[in-house]
């Protein structure tokens, strides 16, 4: 089968096509690199107490345990990560000294709910410039309202991707999250997802698309939940960024391991190099047959 570029080319125009062609190729890469998507978290800042090296919660009481850790804004969205876990269901339904662990080392962010217990963990980018602190204890509610909706100074992360990529490295089960965007104190979306059991070491690569922020409450057609305020976050203006591991407080005893949250650019743009550089490919090819 020839080239579906191969009817542009005579004696006369083949060179030129081909520069063309290549100077198109040249473009699309660099638009394609220009919108390489921005890194959320690597979980290369390691963060737990100096005890255990994890953050961990087995008392059924109202406090859960924080802690904040700095790192460069290459690896950590703002320079900042917090990290909140807590035991909330009750002492007569939760497993008695059971508890709810989080902690990111070596790259890998990990999160265990023991069998029978009731627990979250929130991960938050809010760019907060009160500093670092060790772990600590805090209510739920306490730690909620620490949140500073503009702390990430109107992120434009629409500029360069359309979808944010988490990679699940590895999950017993499936289990529920969220992922929150805010533009501000009024204006934000948190969608509420669903992922299911990954195992094998083989990450979970699926994208979660900007467009499923926009919008009033809805169900979407991808199954996730859209709760929102103020028309929807804008991924043009992003002020913070949380995440909510097991939102529902299910007792589904879960392992669960995250290697990487980040931004990716839209499927076309992959395609529109593979379609460049295609149209180069023939255009040397037939430069070749002519000569």
């Amino acid at each position: 089968m020839g080239c579906p570029f191969e009817q542009l080319f005579d004696k006369e125009m083949d060179m030129t096509i081909l520069r063309k062609v290549a100077l198109a190729a040249a473009l699309t890469l660099a638009g394609h690199v220009a919108h390489a998507g921005v890194v959320i978290d690597d979980f290369s800042v390691n963060q737990g107490t100096l005890a255990t090296g994890v953050l961990l919660d087995n008392v059924t009481d109202a406090n859960g345990v924080f802690s904040r850790v700095s790192g460069p804004a290459a690896s950590i969205l703002g320079g900042q990560r917090d990290i909140f876990v807590i035991k909330n269901g009750s002492v007569a339904s939760d497993n008695t000294g059971a508890g709810i662990q989080a902690s990111a080392n070596g790259g890998v962010l990990s999160y265990s709910t023991a069998a029978g217990t009731h627990g979250q963990a929130y991960v938050r980018w809010d760019g907060s410039v009160l500093g670092d602190i060790g772990a600590t204890a805090s209510t739920k509610a306490g730690f909620e309202a620490q949140l500073d909706y503009t702390g990430l100074g109107g992120q434009n992360l629409a500029a360069t991707a359309n979808a944010f990529k988490i990679d699940v490295l590895e999950s017993d089960l499936g289990f529920d999250f969220t992922i929150e965007v805010y533009t501000s104190a009024t204006q934000w979306t948190k969608l509420i997802l669903q992922s299911s059991a990954v195992n094998g070491g083989v990450p979970d690569q699926g994208a979660i698309s900007f467009a499923d922020f926009v919008g009033p409450n809805a169900v979407l057609p991808s199954g996730a939940i859209r709760i929102s305020a103020g028309g929807g976050a804008d991924l043009s203006n992003v002020g913070a960024l949380q995440t909510v591991i097991n939102f529902s407080g299910s007792t589904t005893k879960i392992d669960l391991e995250l290697d990487l949250i980040k931004t990716v650019p839209e499927p076309a743009s992959l395609a529109l190099v593979g379609a460049a550089l295609f149209g180069l490919g023939c255009a040397r090819r037939r430069r070749s047959v002519q000569s």
